[in-house]
Order: structure tokens, then sequence, then C-alpha cells
């Protein structure tokens, strides 16, 4: 599971520490936004990044406002389950300009916030489309001026900008123009104010025809490096090209940039790029060299200096027949993942396939054959949209899709893990996030979780409204949805508290420790029962036989078999005193001497017992008391540590007379 206890160090670094559980029924989920109580708004264009924290920040385009068309909102899902409570329950808004934005996309900050940039129509009487960005820090400040900076203002069209974070004080970003064809041009943004850092755009490419299909990463080394697709040798034959940017913003490769694929007669599409480490990049694309219907995934690595380091043109990654498009790439320990949409079962019966690639470019899995990662019925994913893919860490991935198996506008979310060796660990057909009969849940995003698991999030139209809301699941390693506490309750009777506690999802669970407080910030355990280890729901109970008087509080920490836990909520249980108006203690809390005050306490030998949370005397004093006479008692204490104790009056039959809470100072 994926929850650990957030303590006040945690609120005093600055964390947020909302109040949430996952949900791990996959028909219920965890509901992030409803614009459906906006109207019939609809989310578009998803996207999403992680919050370095566990939990992710999640971007949209919707059309709640009619006056302003397409307008983009972020909302912060926290690690916990909810989302940030500085976030409107709608979603932030980013820009609410005039006309509809598109072509989102977004980068973290690298300082737990984000940065978004999007194509801007609200100066289309001036300057067509332009490029704007925005900045959004952890606290949920929008940090540069409202609607977003714009970033280029030229009087041609600019659409499609990516980002890369290159240093701690900037962003790279680049972007599509039309002059005599589509080109590309590049700048810096300054993250404190959103200013470009280079006085001048770069203009990456300035020859005929069109370059396209532009993504970007940082070098490593405060520049970038970019990759396109290029139509220099005719917009039916384009291939796939790259350039690398120093600090400067200066080109350090060829001129127009180096190629990587020079397509003649064939067309390259959807490159994706990832960062070697080491300077260079490793790219993948779909490329139709062995025919017009017969597009097939290859991958290259380059070096700094833009040298392939693997076979010319590319390694070919899948031999199948069919279509295989709209690869993706992640790097993963030291191995390279990329996966694809595979139509070797047709054009409605769509698969995911993947490889992994060592540094030196030789595949790793299934005997160097494509890994089927589903093979279902329908498509999986949807034929538009591309498969996810995570990094789990170790070599391995998450992969993660929405999911046609059951037919048209029955869409599910699905996900697998396979592990660095290219096994399949969950079942075949895939893991269940969210499996609503006769809706669409559908565009998922995904980002690492903490320990180990996922948290992904989509599109849903449970509701009346198509796809009006966004939920979320988190999704361990073991495939299973974190452990869910339904019920925790306190019972008292004869002065004993019974713990009542039901759980879901236990599977992972070794055991669970009850806890408990005097004033329900200091936790101490005092018993522990082994779990179920099943998804269904169990009930559990644990009797506290202490049977002092006061207010105590209790909770549940869940331990896992991985090492992590999990904590419920806090619950007070209350024993009234029998004794008061015989006994009572002052000042309380005390610093160095308390007072024992006896009235009407029959004649005897008394002994006042002093014992910390977990049970270890502190101070035993014997005392005589002569009936109907009013005593006051002194105990000098300063030397005993400050913290909560339990403090007892007992007879000399061992009966306990007065049981009340202490705290030293």
């Amino acid at each position: 599971m994926n929850q650990k206890i957030i303590t006040a160090l945690s609120l005093f670094l600055g964390i947020k520490s909302a109040i949430g559980q996952w949900n791990p029924n996959t028909k219920e989920n965890n509901p992030v936004v409803l614009v459906s109580k906006k109207g019939n708004a609809q989310i578009n264009s998803l996207i999403s990044v992680s919050d370095n924290m566990g939990g992710m920040y999640i971007a949209w385009i919707e059309n709640r406002n009619t006056a302003t068309a397409n307008d983009i909102f972020l909302t912060h899902l926290l690690a916990t389950g909810v989302a940030d409570p500085d976030f409107p329950e709608e979603g932030k808004s980013i820009c609410k300009a005039i006309g509809a934005q598109s072509n989102l996309t977004m980068a973290e900050d690298g300082n737990g916030g984000a940065v978004l940039t999007w194509t801007d129509p609200r100066n289309n009487a001036t300057s067509s489309n332009d490029i704007y960005a925005q900045r959004v820090d952890k606290s949920g400040k929008i940090v540069w001026a409202e609607n977003g900076v714009p970033i280029s203002q030229r009087s041609t069209n600019e659409t499609g900008p990516v980002l890369a974070r290159i240093s701690s004080t900037q962003m790279a970003i680049a972007w599509r123009f039309f002059a005599n064809s589509l080109d590309l041009a590049l700048n810096y943004i300054n993250l404190a104010d959103g200013s470009k850092a280079l006085a001048t755009d770069v203009q990456v490419v300035n020859l005929s025809n069109n370059q396209t299909n532009q993504k970007l990463v940082a070098d490593g080394k405060e520049g970038c490096i970019l990759v396109w697709t290029d139509g220099r040798n005719g917009n039916s034959s384009s291939g796939i090209f790259s350039q690398r940017f120093n600090k400067s913003g200066d080109p350090l490769w060829a001129a127009s940039g180096v190629a990587i694929r020079t397509a003649s007669g064939s067309n390259t599409t959807a490159p994706q790029i990832v960062n070697d480490g080491k300077e260079g990049a490793v790219i993948t694309w779909s490329d139709n060299r062995n025919g017009p219907t017969n597009a097939d995934i290859y991958i290259q690595r380059i070096n700094g200096n833009g040298e392939a380091l693997w076979a010319a043109e590319g390694v070919q990654a899948t031999k199948a027949t069919g279509q295989q498009l709209l690869p993706t790439l992640i790097k993963s320990n030291n191995q390279y993942i990329v996966s694809w949409n595979d139509g070797q079962n047709g054009a409605t019966n769509i698969d995911i396939y993947a490889q992994a690639f060592s540094e030196n470019g030789n595949t790793l899995w299934n005997a160097g054959n494509p890994l089927a990662v589903v093979t279902e019925a329908g498509n999986q994913p949807n034929v538009n949209n591309a498969p996810i893919m995570i990094t789990d860490g170790l070599g391995g991935a998450f992969a993660v899709w929405d999911d046609r198996r059951n037919g048209a506008g029955d869409d599910d979310i699905y996900s697998q893990y396979i592990n660095a060796s290219g096994t399949i660990i969950w079942p075949t057909m895939g893991n269940p996030i969210s499996i609503i009969a006769g809706s669409n849940q559908t565009s998922p995003v995904a980002v690492e979780g903490q320990n180990g698991s996922i948290v992904v999030s989509w599109r849903d139209s449970r509701s009346s409204v198509t796809f009006g809301e966004l939920y979320a699941s988190n999704v361990q390693r073991t495939g299973l949805l974190p452990l869910q506490f339904l019920q925790v309750a306190a019972q008292v009777k004869n002065k004993l508290v019974t713990i009542h506690f039901t759980t879901a999802n236990s599977f992972n669970v070794e055991t669970f420790d009850i806890e408990k407080s005097l004033n329900s910030r200091e936790f101490k355990t005092i018993g522990t029962v082994a779990a179920y280890n099943t998804p269904a729901n169990k009930n559990y109970s644990y009797s506290d036989t202490d049977k002092a008087e006061g207010s105590f509080y209790y909770r549940i920490k869940a331990n896992d078999k991985d090492g992590t836990m999990q904590i419920s909520k806090v619950v007070k249980a209350s024993i009234a005193s029998t004794n008061g108006e015989n006994v009572s203690i002052f000042p309380n809390p005390v610093n160095n001497i308390l007072h024992i005050e006896t009235i009407k306490l029959e004649t005897g030998s008394y002994t006042f017992s002093l014992t910390d949370l977990s049970g270890k005397n502190r101070l035993n004093t014997r005392f005589i008391q002569s009936q109907n006479r009013q005593s006051v008692f002194s105990i000098n204490i300063q030397n005993i540590t400050h913290g909560i104790y339990k403090f007892q009056v007992i007879d000399e039959k061992g009966q306990v007379v007065l049981s009340k809470n202490l705290m030293k100072q």
C-alpha cells in the first residue's frame, strides 16, 4: 500500500495532509473532479505529471463557459487519494481567455509545482494562434500573470508547444510556426516570472515542407534535445531528425539537425524521446518503410554528439503484419521499454505489445520477440490513445490502457505489470481498475505513486454527463488496490473498551496494530491481530483491558508484507470516573510538584502509582489514610521526563480506587 502516517513533522515541512483513503472498489474509485455539477461541460485533453510526493497534477480542457469556449483547468490529487483542498472543487482555472485553447501540455517545475503551455487564439484578430504558458506552485498559487504569459505572438499560426525542465530555474519550450511551411522554434523560460531567457527565438529548421510532431527532453547539462518528423525530402517521405541545444540556446549538432531516419518513399510518425543520462537520447517512432499498411516500430540511440549508436536507420522492435502505431517510450533502470498499439489482429482488435532494449540496443524480453501485454477482444487501448507505461524503478513497467473488450460505449480501465525480465505478473487479461457497466471510462493518465505503486486518473461518464467527471485509483505492485478501512469504532461496556474495525482488500497486510493515546497525538501499540489476507470485507475486534478512567483515543496501523503501513482514522472512548468525590489530583498538566487530595477515603494503606504508556512503573509511594479526614499529599516528580502517564491510587487489596491521565510537562 502506498500511504504512510503523516506526522507533525510533515506539517512543519509544509506537506499537505488532507485526510483521505483510496477506494479499492473498481465500481466506485475515488472521485477527483465532478465537472458535471457545473452543467454539461465535458473534460477533454487530459494530461498529468507527478507532484513527486505520490500524487499528481491533472490538467484538462473543457467547455463549461460558453462565453469563452474551451478553457484550461488544473487539479492536484494528493497521495492520500483526495483532491488538494487548496484547489477549487471543480479545478483551478488556468486560462479562461476568449477563444478555444488547445494543444495543452505540462511538465514538473522541479519544486513540487507544474508548468503548463498551450496554443491560444485570444489574439486571432492580430496575431492568429499564439503560445502561452502558466506556472502553479506546490501551494496551488498561480505564479505568472492571470490567464498565462505570452511565449510567442507571431503574425502567423503557432501551435503544438512542448516542454522540458532543463535546470532549477528554466524550462525549455519548442513549438511549430508557419513560415513557408511548418517550421520549429525554441526558447527557454525563466521559472521565476515566465519571461523568455533568450532574447530571440531559435529557429530550429528553416526548410521547405513540414517539420512537426516535435518532442523535447533535457540533456542533463542545462540544455535540451529536440526530435521531430521532417518532410524536407517531401511530405510523403517524412523522416526523423534531432537537434541538441546548449544552455545558451546554441545548436550543437549539424545545421537543421541530424538524421535519425532518412525516409525515402515512406513515412515516419509519432516520435518519442527519453534522455539516456549520458547527454544523449533514445528515440522511437512508427515507420511504414515495409509497406503503407505495414507500419512497424523502430528505435535508435544517439550520443551527446548526435551520432547513432545502434543500427543505422534504427533497430526494428517488431516485424508483425498490420499497423503498429503510437509508440510509448520510458527508461526503467538501465532498460528502455517501448510499447505500441498493434493491429496484427485487425483494426477493430488493437492489442498492446512491448519490448525492452539494453543500453547497447539488444532486445531483452521474450527471446527477442515482441511481448504481448494484452490481447483481449476489442481494442486495447482505444484506437486513438497510446498505451501508458510507467517505470517500476527496477527495470520493469506498469502498463495502463482504456479497454473496449465489452464493446463501444462500455470502455473500462485496465492495467498490467511486467517485471524487468519481461514476465507478465498479473493475470493475462489485465488487472481491472475501473469497470462500470454501460458507461465509458477512458483516456487514462498515470504517474508513479508511493512505495512502488501507480496513481491513475481518467475521464468518466458514470453520471448522465458524457466525460463530465474525473476519477482516480491507486494500484500496488501486487496488482491490488490499497487496503480500505470501512469502519473503525470504539465500544465501552463495564469499563472495557472494545475496538471494532472492518477492512476491504487486506491481501497484502500481515498484521494490524491497535494503538492507544491519551492526547490523540502520541500513540503506543497495545495489541496486534493477524490479517485475513483477502480482498473480501473482514471484521476484526480487540479489547483493551486497562479499564482506566478518562478519555482515550484509538487507531489501527496496518503493516504490509512489503514493510509499508497505513493508518486508520482515530476514534475516542470515554470511561467515567466513579471515585471523583474521594480523590483528586492537581495541577494537571504538572511541572514539578503533584498534589493528591483525598476526601472521605476509607481508613487504610494506599499506594500512589505512576506508569508510562508502555506500562513501565515510574513511581510507587505508600501512604496511610484516616477515615473521614481530608488530606493533601505532595510528591516531587521533577525528575520524571515529560510525557503522558497513568496515575493510580490502589488500596491494600490491590483494587484501583482512582485512575487518571496525567501530563508531565
